[in-house]
C-alpha cells in the first residue's frame, strides 16, 4: 500500500491493504481479486499452491489438504479421495488400495480385512468368506475348507463364551 492526495491538499492518506495509489488520478487503486500489491512489482497474482495474506501484501501457502490455481482468492479443500501436500496447486487422487489420512496430507494403505479402488474415500470391509492383505485393491475369496482369520476370530470368541457359560452354569456342579 501507498499514499495518496487529492491536487492541492496539504499531505496524504494511506491506500488500503491491496490497493496502490494512482500517479495521474490522486487516488488509491485496489489490486485484481486473487493479487496483492508489491511495491517494486505492482499488483501480482497469486502463485498456485498459495493465497493471499489477510494483510494482501503478500502470500502463503495453503495448508495440507487444500489446493489453488494461478490467481486463486481462497485455498479450497480438496474432495473425498484426495490429498494434498502444504502448498499443492492440486489435489492428488489416492491410489487403489489406499485412502487419504483423516488430514488429507497423504495416503495411508488400507488395513488387513479391507480394500479401495483409486479415489475412493474409505477403504471397504471384505464380505464374509473373503480376505484382504493390507493394501489389497480387492478382496480375495477363501479356498473351500479354509475361513478367513475374522470367521476363526469369531468362531473362537464364540466358543470361548460358551465355554464359560458351561462353565458357570448351575448344572454342572
Amino acid at each position: 500500500a501507498g499514499t495518496s492526495s487529492e491536487a492541492g491538499e496539504a499531505q496524504c492518506s494511506a491506500c488500503g491493504a491491496g490497493s496502490f495509489p494512482s500517479l495521474s488520478a490522486g487516488e488509491c487503486i485496489s489490486c485484481p481479486a486473487g493479487s496483492y500489491y508489491d511495491p517494486d512489482s505492482g499488483c501480482v497474482s497469486s502463485s498456485a499452491g498459495y493465497r493471499i495474506n489477510d494483510d494482501k501484501n503478500g502470500e502463503e501457502p495453503c495448508p495440507v489438504g487444500t489446493f489453488s490455481p494461478v490467481g486463486a482468492l481462497a485455498c479450497t479443500a480438496c474432495q473425498l479421495g484426495y490429498y494434498a501436500s502444504s502448498g499443492a496447486a492440486s489435489c492428488t487422487q489416492t491410489r487403489a488400495g489406499f485412502n487419504a489420512t483423516s488430514d488429507k496430507s497423504g495416503e495411508e494403505e488400507c488395513p488387513v480385512g479391507t480394500y479401495s479402488h483409486a479415489g475412493d474415500s474409505a477403504c471397504s470391509a471384505c464380505e464374509p468368506g473373503y480376505f484382504a492383505p493390507a493394501g489389497s485393491r480387492a478382496c480375495t475369496k477363501a479356498n473351500a475348507g479354509y475361513k478367513t482369520a475374522v470367521a476363526r476370530w469369531r468362531e473362537s470368541s464364540l466358543t470361548a463364551v460358551l465355554r464359560t457359560r458351561i462353565a458357570a452354569a448351575p448344572w454342572t456342579s
